[in-house]
């Protein structure tokens, strides 16, 4: 992996957490799953973790961890 892959990943896992709760509230992942997955920026077993997620929130919350890692 290049230096700025990792500067970007970091600087993106960094947005996410210090955005976590108003993300978590806002972000509705119906459409932006699939968008995602058609990226390779999700796997397929990562996109239906997601959907398997009972509510909304908790759809946002596991979304946004995945994404945090990444």
């Amino acid at each position: 992996m290049h230096f700025i892959e990792m500067a970007t990943k970091q600087v993106i896992s960094q947005v996410i957490r210090e955005n976590f709760v108003q993300l978590e509230e806002k972000l509705d992942c119906t459409v932006l799953l699939g968008h995602l997955y058609s990226k390779n920026m999700i796997s397929r077993s990562e996109k239906e973790l997601v959907q398997a997620c009972v509510t909304r929130h908790k759809q946002s919350r596991e979304l946004l961890d995945i994404l945090s890692t990444k």
